[in-house]
């Protein structure tokens, strides 16, 4: 009697055990009952057939000096999404864990059972979490008006601790007011150049009733600058130069130095047809406005950038002009 009693506590410990796996809720679930407080955001593959969209091919970048970091919401319910982006780092395994900085697209999500305001955070093609509530509602709006993805710098974290994925990422903005670029963005015909350091353009006293105008009230507002080059007359001299322009006014040019770094990139452009623009910023006050470009120097730009922009094209270069005297002098 006693074996059968035995075998009987063995298959009620096994069928427990079974039980309480299963009912035990998966890594990524997004039930109210096993995510915490949060509730909002929502995952690929769970709360039934909810997908939030994904990012739209042509994307609204942001750029400068950003004044808010903003958390992302609903990381630790994607493992997949970190393991895909972070798992091959060597830090993944460690407690330290990996990171990156990255670019991150902020997508509308007004189908999302859990709120109507839901912004979802993609990463290089993975769902990360979303916008926490109280930024999403008043971004939502703002990204729908603009009619494409936001684009924003951000960074992304994660380490495998056990089984499970410990995972964060954040990123950077400035007020919904300052999301709109001034000047016209890239067409066709032009040639936006790598993002680089900060580079400082010079001579903006000279335009000041030009700049005054897109001066913010603090901070910096982003702007799409054009960069042409032209000849600077000197006693003895004439040296070309890169001047920096807002549309088709002049704000400034690049120092000798600077125009030295960038005269090889922006004349390849321009032996393709195409006007060279950058990403820039308009800041200081309307007494003194200062304008700064993002942009990379001609000595870091990749081959596959070079590459991407075609073969030359028949178009004249820039002429020297000539010195126009003044005779009243």
């Amino acid at each position: 009697m006693e074996p059968i009693i035995l075998i009987g506590l063995i298959t009620l410990f096994v069928w427990w055990r079974r039980k309480k796996k299963a009912q035990k809720p998966e890594i990524g679930s997004l039930s109210p009952s096993n995510r915490g407080t949060s509730g909002r955001a929502t995952d690929n593959k769970t709360n039934g057939d909810h997908r939030p969209p994904q990012p739209t091919p042509q994307r609204r970048q942001i750029w400068g000096r950003l004044s808010d970091q903003i958390e992302v919401e609903g990381e630790f319910a994607r493992p997949d999404s970190f393991k895909a982006l972070l798992g091959d780092e060597l830090g993944f395994r460690t407690q330290s864990g990996a990171d990156r900085a990255v670019n991150l697209q902020l997508v509308p999500d007004p189908t999302n059972p859990y709120g109507a305001n839901a912004v979802a955070v993609w990463c290089e093609g993975w769902h990360v979490g979303y916008v926490p509530s109280g930024k999403s509602a008043e971004l939502q709006p703002v990204i729908e008006n603009i009619g494409m993805s936001l684009e924003v710098p951000g960074r992304i974290w994660a380490r495998l601790d056990g089984s499970k994925v410990r995972a964060r990422a954040y990123f950077h903005i400035n007020a919904t007011s300052e999301l709109n670029a001034h000047g016209n963005p890239p067409t066709d015909r032009e040639a936006l150049l790598p993002d680089g350091a900060r580079m400082q353009v010079i001579g903006e006293e000279n335009f000041t009733d030009i700049l005054a105008p897109h001066v913010p009230d603090s901070g910096e507002i982003m702007a799409w600058l054009r960069l042409k080059i032209d000849y600077d007359f000197r006693p003895n001299s004439a040296k070309k130069r890169v001047n920096v322009f807002l549309d088709e006014e002049q704000i400034g040019w690049l120092s000798d130095v600077q125009s030295a770094n960038m005269l090889p990139l922006v004349e390849y452009v321009n032996e393709r047809g195409k006007v060279a623009v950058a990403k820039g910023v308009i800041g200081g006050s309307p007494l003194k406005a200062e304008a700064v470009l993002y942009v990379a120097r001609a000595a870091d730009v990749t081959r596959d950038w070079l590459d991407s922009q075609g073969e030359p094209t028949a178009v004249e270069s820039v002429k020297r002009r000539e010195f126009e005297w003044d005779d009243d002098e």
